[in-house]
């Protein structure tokens, strides 16, 4: 029996954001340990035979048999993962350090992801820009807006939070004082910064999840459909069986491989995901949009995308175990 133990602490992106300073309160970490029980619910569902995926609580507190192995994981491996880990006498996988953590979740580093023509990516969404200071987010306000407004994120952020519709302001009135407070916050901490991007009608999205070897060669699963709500916290994913053409298929395939190539330069290795979209503009025109985000940590459909690939990904886990030795 291989035993997949994990460290769940699904607001992670919020630690990478302050890894000094942040301390989940009680209601945060009550929200991630319901999170953390549909994510190992999903695994188990999923796993192949011979594979359980459990809580490194569990796991710890159990006389595990000489025969089982036991392979850590962590949602994202930040410092309070680790010494979760630790805690428990558990072995911990090699995993990349916090600053490259920090540096392939920053949303600037999905927005500079090179989108040559000869990569089959097409250009970004119109108007889509990564800004560090309030004179470059005002000359972007300040410009012809967009006609559902502007949607803002910051950094580092997931299931919908750290991010702020604005609403087209009236001729020279400039954005509310209540979010222009949120953006002037974004500047002086949350990882710095603010991703700006035209608000649009989402028709249709989906995602590709991975593995990146220490070596840079990539696992890939299959395309999922993702199923979000209104302010764009996951319900579910499924597999996708259609609803791609064959050149959203290939900028989807280019995009995935691309994220990965970038994500080896900087050191990083380990699971990663890619969301997309497809979205309809103010003429009706609708336009796909192959690398939305850039999540490199597991995620809730993860599992599902992998699919039939589990079986690969446990022999990279055991792989990397085995230099630790």
């Amino acid at each position: 029996m291989t035993t997949i133990a994990w460290v769940l602490a699904l607001d992670a992106d919020l630690e990478l954001g302050d890894p000094e300073g942040y301390r989940p309160s009680a209601r945060a970490q009550e929200r991630s340990a319901a999170w953390a029980r549909r994510f190992l619910a999903s695994a188990n569902r999923l796993a192949p035979l011979g594979v359980r995926h459990q809580a490194v609580d569990a796991v710890a507190s159990r006389a595990a048999s000489r025969s089982d192995e036991v392979l850590v994981q962590a949602w994202c491996p930040t410092p309070r993962s680790r010494a979760v880990a630790e805690r428990a006498r558990l072995p911990w996988l090699a995993a990349p350090p916090l600053t490259t953590l920090q540096d392939a979740n920053h949303r600037a580093f999905a927005c500079s992801l090179p989108r040559r023509p000869a990569s089959g990516i097409p250009a970004g969404l119109p108007g889509r820009e990564f800004v560090r200071t309030m004179a470059a987010l005002d000359a972007i306000l300040a410009g012809e807006p967009p006609a559902d407004g502007w949607l803002l994120k910051r950094p580092f952020g997931f299931s919908g939070r750290d991010r702020k519709r604005v609403a087209a302001p009236l001729p020279g009135s400039g954005p509310r004082a209540a979010d222009r407070r949120w953006a002037e916050a974004s500047m002086t901490s949350h990882g710095v910064g603010l991703l700006v991007e035209p608000f649009v009608d989402i028709t249709l999205e989906v995602a590709r999840h991975a593995w990146l070897d220490r070596g840079g060669e990539p696992l890939i699963g299959g395309t999922t459909e993702l199923a979000a709500d209104e302010g764009g916290a996951w319900i579910d994913n499924v597999e996708l069986t259609n609803g791609l053409d064959d050149s959203e298929r290939a900028a989807l395939d280019a995009a995935v491989h691309e994220a990965a190539s970038q994500l080896h330069m900087i050191g990083y290795f380990g699971p990663f995901g890619i969301d997309a979209y497809r979205y309809r503009d103010a003429s009706g025109t609708e336009h796909f949009e192959p690398l939305g985000e850039l999540n490199a940590r597991y995620s809730m459909g993860w599992f599902t995308g992998m699919g039939s690939r589990q079986p690969e990904w446990i022999a990279r886990l055991r792989r990397l175990a085995e230099r630790q030795v």
